[in-house]
């Protein structure tokens, strides 16, 4: 339908001219973002016409609910005027209805008239840009210096050691972007944007329910109605930290966390509040090749215990494989702690990028006390990074962390020894 017959509809509706098959159209319409800002302008043109000329029931409606400005000048009103008269359907009028129906019909308008001007009013103004120089926008397939609005579509890409930030003008909401980051501008109501890759900081004053500030990524989405927060992104997790206010988290399609003040979640298989108190796993990334290339996937493993045996480490991957954990590990007492790894097949263990253990090669699994690997904690170095990978050859697969030391029983390595890598 053309923008000219989704007004001639609008004006039909306000001048009481449309069928109930023709209503129901309309209703239609009001729910497409593409025809909602036509759809607004034209019934508060119509709703105009009927304050100045009509003086109906429905117009008074209308007025008293405050939906029509006062100070028009005369050269304005007759220019909305003409316009309405020029849009409206040129059709016998039905007979003039009862009063209930007047009434009825003056109600109907009225939340109509409602709807479309909070549409109208929540078609938010493009951000202002202020970037370090070299800062690109890709506009149309060209590359523009990073000045003045960012459109719909509109990539702002920062590199290394360039920084931006985008501001709305009378508002107090911006987002800073960190070097390395890409973020696209979405069209739709409100602020709506795409995070591709890299990461910024957000500050936003209270968004309209209606119309908030989204932030998608590849894996998640966040949406904000009035909070301070970060938000890190590749192609596989999503990190969110909320300074203060609260922001809904999700996946895309699925389940969904609140985020409140000074917590932190993560998006990569699910939605996971990351607590800052104790460990709850490590990232595993999971790769499609035993030699750890072709990603295809990141989760959060709580420890590191499996036995898949011949079945599939993840839906849709299949043998051979090879996964990498990465994230701190956290020892409760300052001594050497020793490390067993048996594994079906090859696995090597990392911490405090020191290499302990290394037994990268094709084996059955086999619990050997007489092989381990060893680290000393210290007292200021309980927290440690840890990096640990595994790869599988033939038909069976399994992987287990265990750790022991004199005040530690032997044990598997707990989640809330392990804290996932914190960017």
């Amino acid at each position: 339908m053309s923008d000219d017959e989704v007004m001639a509809l609008g004006a039909a509706y306000v001048e009481g001219d449309l069928d109930l098959i023709s209503r129901s159209h309309l209703a239609e319409l009001v729910q497409e973002p593409a025809q909602a800002g036509v759809l607004a302008e034209q019934m508060r043109t119509h709703l105009l016409l009927h304050a100045l000329l009509n003086r109906s029931a429905a117009a008074e409606t209308v007025r008293r609910a405050r939906m029509i400005p006062g100070g028009f000048t005369p050269d304005r009103s007759k220019r909305l005027v003409d316009s309405a008269r020029a849009l409206k359907p040129h059709r016998p009028r039905p007979a003039r209805p009862s009063a209930p129906m007047r009434w009825l019909t003056a109600a109907a308008v009225s939340i109509i008239a409602t709807f479309a001007l909070v549409m109208f009013l929540q078609q938010v103004q493009p951000p202002q840009v202020s970037a370090d120089a070299g800062v690109r926008i890709v506009r149309a397939g060209n590359e523009v210096s990073a000045t003045g609005e960012l459109r719909a579509n509109d990539t702002l890409i920062t590199a290394a050691n360039q920084r931006a930030e985008l501001t709305w003008v009378g508002e107090g909401t911006r987002l800073a972007l960190d070097p390395s980051t890409q973020l696209q501008a979405l069209g739709g109501r409100g602020k709506r944007f795409r995070l591709d890759h890299g990461a910024l900081a957000v500050r936003a004053a209270p968004q309209s329910a209606n119309a908030p500030l989204v932030l998608q990524t590849s894996r998640a989405q966040a949406t904000v109605v009035g909070t301070a927060f970060s938000l890190t992104a590749d192609p596989f997790t999503t990190w969110l930290a909320v300074e203060h206010g609260a922001v809904r988290f999700a996946l895309h399609g699925g389940a969904e966390l609140l985020v409140n003040d000074g917590e932190r979640a993560l998006a990569a298989d699910r939605v996971t509040i990351i607590p800052r108190d104790r460990g709850c796993g490590l990232l595993g990334t999971y790769f499609r090749t035993n030699h750890l290339t072709e990603p295809a996937l990141v989760r959060l493993d709580p420890v590191i215990d499996f036995d898949w045996a011949s079945n599939e480490p993840a839906p849709g991957m299949s043998h051979p494989f090879s996964i990498r954990w990465t994230g701190f590990i956290e020892a409760r007492f300052a001594e050497t702690y020793r490390f067993y790894l048996p594994s079906d097949d090859g696995v090597r263990l990392w911490i405090d990028d020191r290499l302990v253990f290394d037994n990268w090669g094709i084996q059955s699994f086999s619990e050997n006390d007489r092989r381990y690997g060893v680290f000393t904690f210290s007292d200021d170095r309980l927290r440690v990074p840890i990096r640990l990978e595994y790869f599988e050859q033939f038909s069976l697969a399994a992987v287990r962390l265990s750790w022991q030391s004199p005040n530690t029983p032997r044990d598997v390595v707990p989640a809330s020894a392990l804290y996932p890598v914190n960017p």
